[in-house]
């Protein structure tokens, strides 16, 4: 282990680690680590940063040490070649780097980045074991690259939005197509362009042109740097950071394969929801320039700084106090920055996340901190810039806009979650429970989890948030069209997400919502349909000859759902606090079958919804963290009103089936990681009779509910013993 003290270099000392392995209680394979980098640093990068940063070039030459020692597998698993550090290792080693180039820290971060997503915190994310497998097989053809070939990878991900931030969808798109994608967006400030071999692009995906992007449609590609398509663009002449060389990356119908994910598809999306830790790694860098701040004020004021007349300037008491500043702020960020990335691990309580956010802010801001008193306490002489000083100053000044975690923004986060609950499971539950409309508790989740998958269909995942903006949307169309306070809007349709998004809406604008039983002949449908005198009728395309008749019989006018309706919301918005409707409002007209004479539309109000809602809530132990599975028609209160619209009421999700398909059923419990779900005795006997049940993953099912008539015994014993054999009782 080296001490930092047995060896020179260049003829100087070695410096002392910034984490003394003993004081700190390092592990041996850290300290070794963190010597390794800084002896590296402090002999190669340190001359060469002043002229990297005066040119504002790529420091090749750093990364051609890096490669040479190794370094660039440093997050790799040692079975695939690499180092195997973790990411407190890492961000260690990393500090070390950045107290003598921050330039050379901070896009050494863009690269390694890519190896902790896929490496070690992909290993502590939920996963099937057909992404499990599809990852193993994805990661090593990324981590062969670099071992074998030296490849370096870039992390591009702003774009000038919110998306960074992780507030909204990626802009930059990947549309599938057959064996892979089709690129197109733009990364600015892209670290590494132009150097890097592989950019790391997060981009949303989209099933087809139309597609509503979702943050949670999230996807991770390896877009190579001579790919056809990708260019680089933009001038580079900024304050500080001026080696990491962050220009405009444009990507212009850039073709990706399957093979080039970097996770597979919607496990990024889950891991950064599971490691916020992760976000931290911009730290390291601006770390070691506060440590570098310091260092040169002591040296200087001892006389003892290279290139600088041997005067000391220690004697002087406010040059004392000055430095008793310094040390106090350096020392409480690093106990503060210490502890956090210690204590990092997948699904952080509440305070070790209001901590990592401190200590982010902490970092970032006191490096700069720390220079401003270097500068003031150090006098002019040491502004020259033959003297890395000034450069330490310019570059520290930048930690504080860094996203996804600005200063700005940790300062938001740290006191909303010290006054609020956090988006979890009692506050978000507690929303479903009060006094209010329904659209206004679903934008109460949006507000708290806006990321969080609220509707899954079709593979297609829309969270809370893009939820919340169909339904506002929607709301704002309706009440544009003429609909209001009582009046009804029938919905003619297979399961469909646009059932959900209407009843929403018509809480919003005072409305009810009148869902059509598409099992009846056009005859009954007639009847119903002159029965409820709807001003409005949507349709599924299943249907479209019979409810373009219903509707001119009805002398309404009849929408079909799909591209065409969503353009005709566009522009259009009504949020909850605009809403007209009340929270005793009527909402809904539900058919009974009619059995002894025409069927009645019963009225169900938003206190009968809010009230199932909270019962399913309880007898179903219902939480944010539950994903509901629906098979049921939505028509029908069973499919609607048992548990599906309480689990958004809950603020958990809900995959939608357009139909039931025994095999489709089973995959989905196993893929989707399904934790409740509601059937009827012949669903769960075809469930039982389908090959597939024998081999199907139930693993993250918990609760099954079962109901509309008597469920024979033999039913209940063969499902018992058939869920005993598969461990699960």
């Amino acid at each position: 282990m080296d001490d930092g003290a047995k060896v020179t270099l260049d003829g100087n000392l070695p410096d002392r680690a910034i984490f003394d392995p003993q004081d700190w209680q390092l592990t041996d394979f850290e300290a070794d680590l963190c010597a390794e980098t800084r002896r590296l640093a402090q002999s190669k990068f340190a001359a060469r940063a002043s002229i990297i940063d005066r040119e504002a070039r790529f420091p090749t030459e750093n990364y051609a040490d890096l490669r040479e020692a190794g370094l660039l597998g440093i997050c790799i698993p040692a079975e695939h070649g690499g180092r195997g550090a973790d990411l407190r290792a890492y961000m260690l080693a990393a500090a070390e780097i950045g107290r003598y180039c921050g330039a050379t820290a901070l896009t050494f971060n863009m690269h390694v980045s890519s190896c902790l997503w896929t490496g070690f915190l992909a290993d502590g994310v939920d996963m099937s074991a057909a992404q499990r497998a599809e990852h193993a097989e994805m990661r090593a053809r990324h981590y062969r690259r670099i071992i074998d070939d030296g490849a370096v990878y870039a992390q591009p991900f702003s774009e000038g939005g919110d998306a960074a931030a992780g507030k909204t969808a990626f802009g930059t798109t990947a549309l599938v197509t057959d064996g892979g994608w089709i690129v197109n967006g733009k990364k600015i400030f892209a670290s590494l362009s132009g150097h890097a071999d592989y950019y790391g692009a997060l981009c949303t995906e989209l099933a087809t042109p139309d597609t509503r992007p979702s943050r949670a449609n999230t996807m991770y590609l390896a877009i190579p740097r001579d790919a056809e398509g990708a260019s680089v663009e933009g001038e580079w002449d900024p304050l500080g950071m001026r080696g990491t060389v962050s220009r405009t990356l444009i990507f212009k119908d850039v073709f990706i394969p399957h093979e080039d994910q970097l996770m597979p598809r919607g496990v990024y999306f889950n891991a950064a929801k599971q490691w916020p830790h992760m976000f931290m790694t911009l730290t390291p860098s601006y770390m070691g320039i506060a440590q570098a701040a310091y260092d040169f004020t002591i040296r200087y004021l001892r006389g003892e700084m290279p290139g600088t007349p041997p005067v000391k300037r220690r004697m002087y008491p406010t040059k004392q106090l000055a430095v008793a500043q310094m040390k106090i702020m350096l020392e409480q960020t690093k106990s503060l920055w210490f502890q956090s990335i210690s204590e990092a691990r997948p699904n952080p309580g509440k305070e070790s996340l209001l901590r990592a956010w401190a200590a982010q802010h902490s970092v970032m801001e006191n490096a700069n901190a720390i220079a401003q008193l270097a500068i003031r306490t150090c006098g002019g002489q040491a502004m020259l810039r033959s003297l890395p000083l000034e450069r330490l100053y310019r570059d520290s000044r930048c930690g504080a806009l860094m996203l996804p975690w600005t200063a700005e923004l940790c300062l938001d986060m740290i006191g909303k979650g010290a006054l609020y609950e956090s988006p979890a499971r009692a506050t978000r539950t507690r929303h479903a429970v009060q006094q209010l409309r329904i659209d206004s508790i679903l934008a109460g989740h949006a507000v708290a989890g806006p990321g969080h998958p609220a509707i899954t269909f079709n593979g297609k995942v829309t969270d809370f948030a893009g939820l919340e903006a169909q339904v506002a949307s929607m709301a704002g169309w309706l009440a544009a069209s003429g609909v209001g306070s009582g009046d009804r809007v029938a919905i003619y349709a297979r399961n469909h997400p646009e059932s959900f998004i209407l009843l929403f809406a018509v809480s919003r604008i005072g409305a009810m919502m009148v869902p059509l039983n598409w099992r009846l002949s056009e005859e009954e449908l007639a009847w119903q349909m002159a029965d409820a005198a709807p001003s409005m009728l949507l349709y599924g395309t299943d249907f479209a000859a019979a409810a373009e008749q219903l509707g001119r019989s009805a002398g309404c006018p009849a929408f079909k759902i799909g591209a065409g309706l969503d353009n005709a919301r566009e522009g259009h918005a009504t949020g909850a606090e605009a809403g007209t409707g009340s929270d005793d409002a009527e909402l809904m007209v539900v058919y009974t079958s009619g059995t002894t004479g025409r069927p009645k539309g019963a009225v169900l109000g938003q206190a009968a919804m809010r009230a199932n809602a909270e019962m399913s809530h309880h007898a179903y132990a219902m939480t944010p963290d539950d994903l509901v599975l629906n098979i049921l028609p939505l028509f029908h209160v069973g499919g609607l009103n048992i548990q599906p619209l309480p689990a958004l009421l809950a603020g958990a999700g809900v995959v939608i089936h357009d139909g039931f398909d025994p095999a489709a059923v089973l995959a989905a419990i196993g893929s989707e990681g399904i934790t409740q779900m509601t059937v009827a005795p012949t669903i769960l006997g075809a469930l039982l009779g389908t090959p597939e049940w024998q081999t199907a993953d139930l693993s993250s099912l918990r609760m099954m509910a079962i109901g509309s008539t008597d469920v024979p015994v033999a039913l209940i014993e063969a499902t018992s013993q058939g869920m005993i054999e598969k461990g699960r009782f």
